[in-house]
């Protein structure tokens, strides 16, 4: 077997007896809307959560981005005073009013070699400011961390000197900053999800209208063109001109049944007694007299009559179950079961009736089984009835 049968039989056995168990105990309208409904909440949250994340790391890149600017323009400010060890010359500060560039929080020149503080002048001497200063006079390129315990980023330059075969770090432009974190918070975020999700149910719900209409439309056309064939007594289905193949497979049916039952016109529209073409039985006007639930099945189990009495109860019209297997027209494999079982043992038995008690919508049922040697009779009798 290829893949894609694999795929099937997983689906066939697995996840479609579930939903089938579903549709069997809530309205399917209602369920395909909670599943549109499920599908949009889904679909914006699995979106506006990374985009949150990204949105936010794209943030504090760009915000980093004005402390690397801050740091190069130190550096060539400062980069002649240090060639000429002009140190009380030296800036750490490029505004002139503290805090003018948003997020700066402290910067500072770094002596390399003694690993102290240049500048500010008013701290030269100093030990380094922390750890981080520490690992930044070690770098000869640009370098940044962030800190994420404390909110703040550190980024440092060089500011170099060549002695006439290479560049040297003679010092280091330091600043600390304060990174624009998180943005997008949760309750910003929530607010995106609701409207979002507001335009996504929105679209769910038109979807769900196409959807609703293209499924019951296709179905209820064919039920009109059915009903339409058996009244006129016509013997072969109009084309429903449905592309749906399930339902072309039904309408192709739904025509051989009619072909088979000869198209008996308004007479026999209503009767729910259908015999099989070249089929005859014993017990044939006992199950047209109505009396209980009554089916006759052949040696292989093929429908060959099925009362109005029985399809009320099971639910099962018999210009469906006639001419098919019982395992094709019954719903209920409890009930399936139960009658071959009762057949096998009828089987061995000839004339003699095989019971069990069955229940059937919360009533019991004797489930009656009786074999000619051609036939099987099968009856259905109220525990509290008498025939």
């Amino acid at each position: 077997k290829n893949l894609g049968d694999k795929i099937q039989n997983w689906l066939d056995g697995n996840l479609y007896p579930w939903t089938d168990k579903l549709s069997s105990r809530f309205d399917v309208r209602f369920m395909s809307l909670l599943v549109l409904a499920l599908w949009a909440f889904l679909i914006v949250l699995n979106t506006t959560i990374p985009f949150k994340e990204k949105a936010n790391a794209r943030i504090v890149d760009s915000s980093l981005n004005v402390a690397r600017l801050y740091a190069r323009q130190l550096v060539r400010l400062n980069q002649q005073a240090i060639i000429d060890q002009r140190y009380r010359n030296l800036v750490a500060q490029i505004d002139e009013v503290r805090n003018q560039t948003p997020g700066i929080y402290a910067s500072y020149i770094l002596d390399t070699k003694k690993g102290q503080i240049l500048a500010p002048a008013e701290l030269a001497g100093s030990a380094l400011p922390n750890r981080f200063a520490s690992k930044a006079i070690l770098h000869d390129k640009e370098w940044f961390e962030i800190d994420p315990n404390g909110h703040k980023a550190y980024i440092s330059s060089p500011i170099q000197v060549n002695d006439g075969t290479k560049n040297i770090t003679e010092a280091t432009a330091f600043v600390i900053y304060l990174p624009t974190l998180q943005n997008f918070t949760m309750s910003s975020l929530l607010n995106e999800i609701v409207n979002s999700l507001f335009w996504a149910l929105l679209l769910s719900f038109v979807v769900f209208l196409f959807i609703y209409r293209w499924i019951n439309g296709s179905v209820t056309r064919l039920i009109y063109l059915s009903n339409k064939a058996m009244k006129n007594g016509e013997t072969q289905l109009e084309n429903p001109e449905i592309r749906w193949p399930a339902l072309q497979i039904l309408s192709d049916q739904i025509s051989t049944l009619l072909s088979k039952g000869g198209g008996a016109g308004d007479a026999a529209y209503g009767d729910s007694m259908a015999l099989a073409v070249n089929e005859s039985s014993p017990y044939e006007s006992f199950s047209h007299a109505n009396l209980v639930p009554t089916a006759v099945l052949n040696d292989q189990f093929e429908i060959i009559a099925w009362n109005e009495r029985l399809e009320k109860l099971v639910g099962v019209r018999a210009n469906f179950a006639v001419g098919q297997a019982l395992s094709a027209a019954s719903r209920d494999v409890a009930f399936e079961e139960n009658v071959k079982d009762k057949c096998r043992e009828a089987a061995g038995q000839i004339g003699q009736a095989a019971k069990v008690d069955f229940e059937i919508h919360g009533d019991m049922f004797d489930l009656n089984v009786i074999y000619d040697g051609n036939f099987y009779l099968v009856t259905l009798v109220k525990q509290e009835e008498e025939v």
